[in-house]
């Protein structure tokens, strides 16, 4: 497609070249938006397990009323059901919690 005497591959190319190159942002010490996802999953997926000690503490000295145990129990619903499928993730989980309650 022509425009004038500009092609559109012409256009497109210019218009992409204003996208900021990633690589180039990383090598000056900026993060690119999958080194930020890669890291908020790593801690996510390091927290929430180790996140039910403190919970189990609270829970233990009755400072988490009934509803909001509930809530807690749907949120722990896969560490649960772990505990009660992986006898190596049990063996984990109750000596953690040993730390805790």
């Amino acid at each position: 497609m022509k425009i004038g005497n500009i092609s559109g591959k012409f256009v497109y190319l210019s218009a992409a070249s204003n996208v900021p190159n990633t690589t180039e942002n990383a090598s000056h010490g900026q993060r690119t938006p999958s080194t930020w996802i890669a890291v908020t999953t790593g801690l996510v997926l390091f927290a929430y397990p180790l996140s039910i000690g403190p919970v189990a503490w609270l829970d233990r000295n009755r400072w988490l009323p009934k509803p909001v145990m509930d809530v807690v129990l749907m949120f722990y619903f896969p560490l649960d059901w772990l505990y009660d499928h992986s006898d190596w993730f049990r063996q984990l989980f109750e000596w953690y919690l040993r730390f805790w309650t």
